[in-house]
């Protein structure tokens, strides 16, 4: 029998008017409430229900909206002063990955301490943090129920990750009356971003009894309760992502979207990405293109790198997405190339600037990504990289 673990928000609220709770959602855990949130989206209607919604239910509130993009560790540091000061008894993340990944980071060095670098990495943490109410605005990174928190170490020249169960977020919120701002980029990356959280989580390695702790590992890889959230996902983003960007003001789209990358970020939570990831964050640092283009650009060469050990894979896909299963993949990926078509999305390394030099130096880099590495079905040292590297740069994945 396959062990299963499920490891989630405590509470998660989804659907229109979900906004609306989130004073009564954080009043539980005290009086005090550090309110985070992007600088845009601060501007926001909805955010101002979200304000108004923490004033009624008697909440003390203090607000930093002081992000940049990419999460530069310097915006950590002066958040963690204001909350030191503040005295949070909850924290209340507003926003896209920036905004939530800064919350959640704030909570555990605000009841930790030490120094940002203590946690890179896996099961750092110690223990749980201040509770972190987590409101998304785009339907994609899903982070408001992913154990994951990114920055970038200017030191270090690169986006660094933390990685913890007590990193997930209290309660999440999803509300997608608040993606609807987005702008059109925004959301056709971030529904794609979520597309291969799905996709990636559903193909990766099984792990084999004794090779991983329940307790103590993070990423366990894929299991049959993974495997459930990723196919309701697929089905959903498949369903709805382009009716979202088409019909921007959609609303009942929208929640699907939002319900989507939802269940891809409690499979990816548990499963872990794969080399799609791995391989965009060298691409992405070099070529200045969102993480979730490059996810999108990359996901079918690495698919048809692994179609061989993933034929399962390929029908159950198939049929989540309404198309007629084919176990050797190439039905998925016509479909996924159709999609990736009608949302106008490059399909080549080429295209975004990449040239053929630049192939074994990220496949160099990509190497170091162990973590997501392990998850894809075929080899993964250097020379296999760069073919898949150089089929992404071609534009053909067979």
């Amino acid at each position: 029998m396959t062990l299963s673990v499920v490891r989630s928000p405590s509470q998660a609220f989804l659907g229109e008017q979900t906004r609306f709770l989130v004073g009564r959602l954080c009043r539980p855990f005290g009086s005090r409430v550090l309110v985070i949130a992007d600088p845009a989206v601060a501007q926001s209607a909805a955010f101002g229900d979200i304000v108004a919604a923490l004033k009624d239910s008697d909440l003390v509130i203090e607000l930093f909206t002081e992000i940049r993009p990419e999460l530069p560790v310097a915006d950590l540091v002066a958040a963690v002063q204001v909350a030191e000061a503040f005295g949070p008894s909850a924290l209340v993340g507003v926003g896209g990955g920036s905004a939530i990944d800064l919350a959640k980071l704030v909570a555990a060095m605000t009841t930790h301490g030490g120094a940002l670098e203590d946690y890179y990495g896996e099961s750092r943490l110690p223990g749980p943090s201040v509770p972190v109410i987590a409101v998304p605005t785009t339907a994609g990174t899903g982070t408001e129920c992913s154990p994951v928190a990114v920055v970038t170490d200017p030191e270090l020249g690169a986006k660094v990750g933390v990685s913890s169960t007590h990193l997930i977020p209290r309660v999440a919120v999803c509300d997608p009356v608040l993606t609807l701002t987005c702008p059109r980029a925004v959301t056709v990356h971030s529904g794609l971003d979520a597309l291969s959280h799905a996709v990636e989580s559903f193909t990766a390695r099984p792990r084999a009894d004794g090779e991983w702790d329940p307790v103590t590992d993070v990423f366990i890889g894929k299991n049959d309760v993974t495997d459930d959230h990723a196919i309701t996902a697929l089905g959903l983003l498949a369903g709805n992502l382009a009716q979202a960007v088409e019909s921007p003001d959609d609303i009942a789209v929208r929640d699907r979207v939002m319900r989507g990358s939802f269940h891809a970020g409690v499979a990816f939570s548990h499963a872990g990405n794969g080399l799609a990831h791995a391989l965009q964050y060298p691409v992405g640092s070099d070529t200045g293109t969102s993480h979730g283009l490059g996810v999108a650009l990359l996901l079918p060469y690495c698919l048809a790198d692994a179609r061989d050990a993933l034929s399962d894979e390929f029908v159950r896909m198939s049929v989540a997405v309404g198309i007629e299963p084919d176990p050797a993949g190439k039905a998925f990926l016509r479909w996924y190339d159709d999609l990736l078509t009608v949302l106008d999305m490059p399909r080549s390394l080429a295209e975004i600037g990449v040239e053929p030099a630049d192939l074994p130096g990220l496949a160099r880099r990509a190497s170091t990504g162990t973590r997501l590495l392990r998850n894809h079905r075929r080899p993964t040292d250097e020379p296999s990289l760069v073919r898949v590297l150089e089929r992404a740069w071609e534009g053909d994945h067979g």
